[in-house]
């Protein structure tokens, strides 16, 4: 059996569509598939076929470098290649999975205009980046089709080894490979009608100068992270009434002591901070708002009653949530619209939340931070509900299967191993 008919046949066993696996053998097939062998793999013949290179292979797709693979092999016995063999192989094999990534995403872009929707195309955008850092030195982004998640165009950005066309920062990275993206999809005629992203000015000004006319949405994910944050700094705020009573004391045997303890009031807590956290990803999430005429002002209603349940321990909002009532005597008739507008505990006495705080600088913090969400509802719903980042966040944690994040690659390497994960998510 060839080595095409063993790929088709692998292709097929795995389940690949039929398309893919045509455009794998006919790339195989096509492509000088013969390599000078090493000297220490001690074959007679001085070429060799890419069937003698599987454990190479194996150990390229499963996202490990020519060091685990030499120690592998020293464990095992078989001859391994050396350094130089390895590096032309990743080159060789590097045109032909970058060659059958750019096809999917093709047939993605195919698939898009034969449904219609590329005139009014709804995409979802990030950028991930190999290792931490402000300058990473390898980044890539993807444009994904919202309704199937496929990647329908991809970019990379490396300082290293040659090839590399990068010099910048990582933030600088994924706006150029953004720049890029949109420039594509406006030459293949793609209209896109919104656009789903994380919460970035860079993004939103690349997104209006190619489609004014669109929209931007903001992650719900990422949106709930960032009210997290600024949560954490109205729970830094210092208490001024506290600071107005320590400067009264008074004389007991002990010595002076401070007043504070005694009309010290109640201030956020960690606690407090989750729990508003979950509220605001349930309030995104509930039928109240996906399934209300318009998501918007039914996300800014459920916003003012946060103020209400944390700060003045009061419950009769709809957007409430409180523990169901067995006993429906209890509510004594006062069912409205199927809300219970007094809330009470199953056993009868009134709910208290015990996440209620009345620190007056942090009210007042927490006040404007509501009232600025409610001016910008959109960032964390849109006309069409809620919308996430998440088959993108998907994609980074497949790419992680074919290189590791603890380790820097060069130009080329990094755009074979990532590209491999660009085919796995497609097909």
């Amino acid at each position: 059996m060839s080595v095409v008919e063993e790929l088709v046949t692998a292709a097929n066993h795995v389940g690949f569509p039929s398309e893919l696996v045509d455009r794998i053998s006919e790339i195989v097939s096509t492509s000088s598939i013969r390599l000078e062998c090493s000297k220490n793999m001690r074959i007679h013949d001085s070429l060799c076929s890419w069937q003698q290179y599987y454990p190479v292979l194996s150990f390229l797709m499963t996202g490990n470098l020519h060091a685990d693979y030499e120690r592998v092999g020293g464990l095992l016995g078989f001859p391994a290649c050396s350094s130089t063999q390895w590096g032309r192989i990743v080159k060789r094999l590097e045109e032909i999975v970058s060659d059958l990534a750019e096809w999917s995403c093709s047939q993605v872009r195919k698939e898009i205009m034969e449904r219609g929707d590329n005139k009014k195309w709804m995409a979802s955008f990030d950028g991930f980046y190999l290792t931490r850092g402000h300058y990473s030195n390898n980044s890539s982004a993807t444009l994904h089709d919202y309704s199937t998640g496929n990647i329908a165009w991809f970019a990379h950005r490396t300082k290293r080894g040659p090839g590399h066309n990068w010099i910048g920062t990582s933030a600088g990275a994924e706006t150029d490979m953004l720049d890029e993206l949109l420039g594509k999809a406006k030459e293949a005629g793609f209209s896109v009608k919104e656009l789903i992203c994380d919460k970035d000015s860079a993004t939103n000004a690349t997104f209006c100068r190619y489609y004014p006319e669109g929209m931007i949405t903001y992650c719900s994910n990422h949106s709930t992270k960032n009210f997290h944050k600024a949560l954490e700094k109205i729970k830094k705020y210092k208490c001024e009434v506290n600071i107005q009573i320590k400067q009264y004391y008074y004389f007991i045997s002990n010595g002076m002591q401070c007043k504070a303890d005694q009309f010290r009031c109640k201030r956020m807590t960690d606690a407090m901070l989750n729990s508003c956290k979950s509220a605001l990803s349930t309030l995104i999430a509930s039928d109240k708002v996906q399934e209300a005429h318009n998501p918007l002002e039914a996300f800014t209603e459920g916003l003012k009653n946060f103020v209400d349940h944390y700060c003045h321990d009061k419950h009769a909002s709809p957007y409430c949530y409180h523990p169901k009532v067995e006993n429906k005597n209890v509510c004594k008739n006062i069912l409205i619209n199927n809300y219970c507008l007094y809330k009470v505990n199953p056993d009868g006495s009134p709910y208290r939340t015990k996440n209620h705080y009345t620190c007056h600088s942090q009210v007042a913090g927490f006040f404007q931070l509501m009232e600025e969400m409610s001016i910008y509802p959109q960032d964390y719903v849109s006309d069409h509900g809620r919308l996430t980042t998440n088959t993108v966040e998907g994609f980074h944690g497949l790419a992680l299967v074919y290189r590791d994040k603890r380790t820097d690659l060069s130009h080329t390497h990094y755009v074979c191993k990532t590209n491999m994960a660009v085919c796995h998510k497609v097909s």
